[in-house]
């Protein structure tokens, strides 16, 4: 492989790990995720009154080829009127589980079967395959696991 190719295998796997990180989106407000990640989302709320956003964004892997990756991030307002993030989800094809379970068990300590801690951060993982989708979720661990 030349040194081009592997610059842009190695930029293109940053990339994808990239997005799993927290980038302190749990927790922080609404207005400062929308400030650092730009005004191109969607927005709703849940059956059950819950408030989102969503970005859309377009990725190539080896293994998935090129794809729309969904990351939906969920707000819950606090006594002071602002919206926080209480947890978040990127929405994946489900050939991204391998990669993604490798991230977590390289970077982070499993709690439970495909569910992992960030110890300096408090923030919990967890990883599932639904209806073709692999499905990551993260939220700040309030019980302290």
């Amino acid at each position: 492989m030349n040194k081009l190719n592997l610059q842009i295998l190695t930029f293109g796997l940053m990339l994808c790990f990239s997005v799993l990180k927290v980038n302190g989106q749990v927790l922080q407000s609404r207005s400062d995720i929308i400030k650092e990640n730009g005004y191109g989302y969607e927005s709703g709320v849940t059956d059950d009154g819950t408030k989102y956003i969503y970005y859309d964004k377009e990725v190539t892997t080896e293994q998935s080829g090129k794809y729309t990756q969904c990351k939906a991030i969920y707000f819950t307002k606090l006594d002071d009127g602002t919206e926080i993030c209480k947890f978040w989800r990127i929405l994946e094809p489900k050939s991204e589980t391998n990669p993604n379970v490798s991230y977590m068990k390289k970077n982070f300590v499993e709690v439970d079967y495909m569910k992992w801690k960030d110890y300096e951060t408090g923030i919990l993982y967890k990883i599932e395959v639904e209806e073709g989708l692999c499905i990551t979720t993260a939220w700040y661990d309030f019980e302290k696991q």
